[in-house]
Order: C-alpha cells, then structure tokens, then sequence
C-alpha cells in the first residue's frame, strides 16, 4: 500500500537532514546521524557519534474552514532536536552552528518537492531552544520546531490537493 501524504513528507524530511554536513556546505555534520523519535535525553550519543538530530512529527491540526469543498488543510508540527559532544569549539557556538544548519537545510525547498511533486504549501519556523548545562553537566542541545502546512482531500490521507 501505499504511504500518505504525512509519511511522504516526514521520509522526505529524514533525506534532507541527512544532507545536513561539511561536505556539503553546512556547518556541522549533523546529518551524520538522523534518527525519528530517538530521546536524546535518555539515549546520549556515544563515541563515534559526535553530532546527531532525532525528527518528531508530533501534532498535526487539521482545519476545513476557508478550504474547497472536500478539502482539509493540515499544519504538522515537526520538532528537531539536535546534540552534539564535539569539544572543538564552546558548545553555545556549536548548537547555534546546528540550528542554523537545520533551518538552511530547510529553505532549500520549502515545499518538500520530490520527484516533482510537491508535497506542502510552505513550511514556517516556529521556535528554537539551546540548552548547554543539564544537571551541572556541560552538554550541548538545542531544538527547532517547525509546521508543515498541506493539504489533502477530505478523510483522504493518501492524496494532496494544492
């Protein structure tokens, strides 16, 4: 069977956070390690892993007011959170470095176009978070929240309408 309109963009979310390195003209290398619904918190990152970013799609909010008929526009918010136990630079520094990575990577395309279709209206920033001390414990994280905004036919996850 095949995958909705959700599952579609999270994949697609998942391959650009993977372009997220130096080689690639990003600041860190983040996407070295991307992981969905991995707690960060309970699961720190070991020793060949420098850097990493878990991916949420936490909530999603449909409304079908101000829509065509048999439409219903959906705003899923994503939270990215990112770590890092690199000690070549203040981890302040750092995490700016990852935040600043995640939101580039984003505006590459902010429609999530694959294989030419386009997945999403538009995607918005929401927020973001650094924490650089847990617990008396120098560490460094911070979290980007972003909203997905699409559209799908009504009680039809499976297919978009722009």
């Amino acid at each position: 069977m095949a995958d909705d309109i959700r599952q579609k963009i999270m994949d697609e979310v998942v391959v650009r956070f993977t372009t997220i390195t130096t080689a690639n003209g990003y600041e860190t290398n983040i996407g070295s390690s991307v992981s969905l619904w991995r707690d960060l918190k309970s699961t720190p990152l070991v020793g060949d892993e420098p850097d990493a970013v878990n991916i949420m799609d936490v909530t999603t909010l449909t409304d079908k007011s101000n829509q065509p008929v048999g439409t219903a526009l959906h705003t899923m918010e994503i939270r990215a959170e990112a770590a890092t136990q690199d000690t070549s630079m203040a981890r302040d520094k750092k995490v700016r470095k990852m935040l600043a990575d995640m939101v580039k990577a984003i505006g590459t395309d902010r429609k999530w176009t694959v294989s030419g279709t386009t997945l999403a209206w538009d995607t918005s920033i929401e927020s973001s978070e650094i924490d650089v001390e847990q617990g008396g414990e120098v560490v460094g994280q911070c979290q980007l929240v972003f909203n997905i905004l699409y559209r799908t036919l009504d009680f039809d996850p499976y297919n978009e309408r722009h």
